[in-house]
């Protein structure tokens, strides 16, 4: 596992904050493709086939799966960070992310989203396997690093 210093804890604190958003922000890219794809009754992981083909030849993009963004960390440090500084794209992550909750009490879009989610699995794995994605720590201060 690597681990990163960054100039100070401002830079450090940001770049979590930087991180988080745009994973987030990832995933709500995925919300929304899978509602236009419903939209035109496109078959998603169809379309999820072909960004995942193109992403392991150029391995410079994850594919992320359209699901309700949850955890410790990618909304609230969403949040936290809105509260900092405004800007449109920090609400539209939480936006879109309130919208797919209450997508998800449909049936066909839950079981669409799993789908999905399962397909993301499996790449993750070849991925990691492949070792192409190492961890990386991320020093905060003295004796304290955190994992991304």
């Amino acid at each position: 596992m690597k681990t990163k210093v960054l100039k100070g804890c401002l830079e450090t604190e940001l770049a979590k904050l930087f991180e988080t958003t745009y994973r987030a922000w990832m995933i709500v890219c995925f919300q929304e493709m899978h509602r236009i794809s419903r939209h035109f009754g496109a078959d998603f992981d169809n379309v999820v086939d072909f960004i995942e083909d193109t992403h392991l030849v150029r391995l410079d993009r994850p594919v992320m799966f359209p699901g309700v963004i949850g955890g410790h960390c990618l909304i609230p440090n969403t949040e936290l960070l809105l509260e900092a500084y405004d800007s449109e794209l920090l609400r539209l992550i939480l936006n879109s992310n309130k919208k797919r909750k209450e997508e998800m009490m449909n049936e066909d879009i839950r079981r669409e989203v799993e789908k999905i989610a399962r397909r993301t699995k499996k790449i993750e794995s070849r991925l990691l396997k492949k070792k192409c994605c190492p961890k990386v720590q991320v020093k905060i201060g003295e004796g304290d690093s955190r994992e991304l």
